[in-house]
């Protein structure tokens, strides 16, 4: 849910014991599919201001550095989910790939935070 200035995340699947930053980054990397400008991007591989208005409001602390080795980690796991085949197959893998790629090296071309 998106307000002015601030995000509000619910999420009711796989309700079970686990490291809140997992929920964190699953809504987190959607991110890739809208426009920024490398400038935009942190290190993490996600837009800044999405990064910033989603802590703004979320109410435990986060480790800014984990948070974004396990944002790239997710991010290089989508894009290595991508077969070949897929890949050859779909213009939406195509384009998921490229989304991925992109900001892939906006992120790794960043030394880590935290």
């Amino acid at each position: 849910m998106l307000g002015r200035g601030v995000s509000y995340g619910l999420d009711f699947t796989e309700a079970c014991t686990k490291l809140a930053v997992y929920d964190i980054v699953d809504f987190l990397k959607m991110n890739v599919f809208l426009p920024a400008e490398p400038s935009e991007v942190g290190a993490c591989g996600i837009r800044n201001q999405s990064n910033e208005m989603f802590i703004k409001k979320y109410r435990q602390k986060v480790n800014s550095g984990f948070l974004t080795c396990a944002l790239r980690g997710r991010l290089l796991i989508e894009w290595a989910k991508i077969s070949r085949e897929a890949f050859e197959r779909s213009a939406f893998m195509r384009k998921k790939f490229a989304f991925l790629e992109r900001r892939l090296s906006i992120a790794f071309a960043q030394p880590l935070e935290g």
